[in-house]
């Protein structure tokens, strides 16, 4: 019975660094920017409320239930 060795490519590998590095520097620091309890003024929170409330408004205007 053989087994089957996983190795990693180049191209995986820049792939999963991607991921690693996009999920430390972005989404960490971001999400606590806009899931805070307390609202902080930041940029990143007033798009966030923007995009909240464009999705709501579109959400209105089609009569879909939320």
């Amino acid at each position: 019975m053989t087994q089957d060795v996983y190795q990693v490519t180049p191209f995986g590998l820049q792939v999963a660094m991607f991921f690693s590095r996009t999920y430390s520097r972005l989404l960490c620091t971001g999400l606590s920017e806009i899931c805070d309890p307390i609202p902080i003024n930041t940029p990143l929170r007033r798009r966030f409320d923007q995009l909240e409330q464009a999705i709501t408004a579109h959400v209105d205007q089609l009569n879909l239930v939320a």
